[in-house]
């Protein structure tokens, strides 16, 4: 599946709200399209008005029967740029593609933080009322692939603290209780010595607020497994009810956020394919599911810049031009398919969201196309080349493109973390980092180093000393080490290269120091990440 997300000329996150929430008009726009002329792009709801300059600019570009004309522009593109799909969330109303079906999840559940109550035993009864009448309506279509349910919702540790301070009102609490209790053969005593408390039954266990640093690491595992079950089997057993004639895709989990591979793990037996929302530069997240031997999707992903007021969704999405994109997305998608358990993926969005925020104030440059319904030719090129040879990488008859990263510069006194470092500023004001001893450190979350070579210091020096990099912690593994000597004085600033030993994905960097007397040795203006 080569899909695009949100492809509805009618997507509700193309819009922008036209006041603020008391009411008065937002000071944003320096005009705005002709209520009478372009009523479709205005629609209103409880929380206000809003405006679709995406509509707008295609019925002013398409006149008569625009929609139409847009519907058949839109899949001359698509196909054109070797798209084949709908993935997620909304398509055109007249354009046949092959596509997925995104179920939502009543509002009426009961809810827990991000998600909901997979225990309460009405919930089985809301979903199945909710999802009947959507299930039927597809079960014949020969365009439809399968669903996913919900939306970046799964259950991790956070999920789990917030249920034990519920009480037995609670059928999450109470299960979690049960769980306990059966697993411990029912012995109170033990379980009360495990959790720290003192309940005279396990009822009135489950009216105690119990502190998730006291419940054992593997019982907060198999409880989250047990959930993901029971969540998993009760929708899959929902949809194979109503239409047995496609598959179920799962929940599009992000694989870092708000799940954990316990929940993901317990997925696996009820769902045809697993699919994940991974807004990331390589294929590295499909690493943790290669074990349990199943289809996977990326149902989101894309890539952006921070121009004309626009940005991008997240640090490993930046990149520095439009063609830049084309250059991200193809190493990103040819990596993916040349994995044998990848088989799909969709781009997030068809259009750009509005510069001055949809409802919920993103303005994110994640369109093929921009709101102004010009596409990007030169990220849409390098897409077309790309899926031109996927069926080829998928099938090993032809390696990925290999695109070196580009350099990552990173500035030493912006760190995350630190031991003992201080941070200086010289004659012109340029900040770097000092007083560095043995034992301090500084760390520096979320690098990239997939690729990276060499590793370029900027200096200055009286002393000797040696600083390493470092993953996984102050006393990680070492993938570098820079040997300093005195360069003539604390502000003669010297640069130098190092080699990298191999190091793939985005890791924690970490600098330390050593010094043989136990001196400071120096100060270090900034690094740079290299490749080949």
């Amino acid at each position: 599946m080569k899909g695009v997300d949100a492809a509805s000329l009618w997507e509700a996150g193309y819009k922008t709200p036209v006041n603020k929430a008391d009411g008065s008009p937002r000071i944003v726009f320096d005009e705005l399209p002709d209520k009478s002329l372009y009523a479709p792009a205005y629609t209103n709801d409880t929380n206000g008005q809003y405006v679709s300059f995406v509509v707008a600019n295609v019925m002013k570009k398409y006149g008569d029967n625009y929609e139409a004309k847009w519907e058949d522009i839109t899949k001359k593109r698509l196909i054109d740029w070797g798209f084949n799909a709908f993935a997620k969330w909304t398509k055109p109303k007249g354009v046949t593609f092959p596509y997925v079906q995104v179920l939502q999840d009543p509002a009426n559940l009961r809810r827990i933080l991000w998600t909901y109550d997979v225990f309460d035993p009405e919930s089985e009864t809301i979903i199945d009322s909710a999802l009947k009448t959507q299930l039927q309506a597809a079960r014949s279509s020969a365009w439809l692939i399968g669903y996913t349910y919900d939306n970046e919702a799964g259950w991790d540790s956070e999920i789990v603290k917030q249920i034990l301070q519920y009480d037995e009102s609670s059928p999450a609490k109470s299960a979690f209780v049960d769980f306990m209790a059966a697993r411990y053969r029912g012995d109170l005593g033990t379980v009360n010595r495990l959790l720290g408390t003192s309940a005279a039954s396990f009822v009135a266990l489950k009216n105690t607020r119990i502190d998730i640093a006291k419940v054992p690491a593997v019982d907060v595992s198999e409880y989250i497994r047990l959930a993901s079950k029971t969540y998993y089997s009760t929708i899959r057993n929902i949809i194979k009810k109503y239409d047995a004639n496609h598959l179920f895709l799962g929940s599009s989990v992000v694989p870092t956020w708000r799940t954990s591979l316990d929940w993901d793990q317990g997925a696996m037996p009820y769902v045809d394919a697993f699919s994940v929302d991974s807004y990331t530069q390589n294929a590295d997240w499909m690493a943790k599911y290669a074990a349990y031997d199943k289809p996977l999707l990326n149902q989101e992903y894309s890539f952006g810049t921070a121009t004309r007021g626009l940005t991008y969704i997240s640090a490993p999405t930046k990149t520095e031009s439009i063609a830049d994109r084309g250059r991200a997305f193809e190493t990103f998608i040819e990596s993916q398919a040349a994995n044998p358990l990848f088989v799909g993926s969709g781009w997030y969005s068809y259009y750009d969201q509005p510069v001055t925020g949809r409802p919920d104030g993103e303005s994110y440059n994640t369109g093929l196309v921009n709101q102004q319904d010009q596409p990007y030719t030169e990220m849409v090129a390098s897409m077309k080349e790309a899926h031109a040879v996927l069926e080829s990488l998928h099938a090993g008859a032809a390696a990925p493109v290999a695109t070196a990263p580009a350099p990552t510069m990173i500035e030493a006194e912006k760190y995350g973390a630190q031991l003992g470092v201080a941070i200086a500023s010289g004659s012109t004001g340029a900040q770097y980092i000092g007083a560095l001893k043995p034992g301090d450190w500084t760390a520096y979350a979320n690098v990239n180093l997939t690729g990276m070579t060499k590793a370029e210091f900027k200096f200055a020096s009286d002393k000797t000393g040696i600083v390493r990099l470092r993953i996984g912690g102050p006393s990680g593994t070492v993938i570098g080490t820079l040997n300093i000597a005195s360069t003539g004085g604390l502000q003669t600033w010297k640069t130098a290269q190092i080699a990298l030993a191999p190091a793939a994905g985005i890791q924690n960097l970490y600098l330390t120091f050593e010094n043989a007397a136990g001196d400071e040795i120096g100060n270090i203006d900034y690094f740079k990440l290299l490749a080949a």
